[in-house]
């Protein structure tokens, strides 16, 4: 379940910033 870990992160950073823009 590391890459899920890895991989959390990696969408919500994407997602922040489709939000913020």
């Amino acid at each position: 379940m590391m890459g899920a870990s890895q991989l959390t992160p990696k969408l919500v950073s994407s997602y922040s910033e489709h939000a913020l823009n």
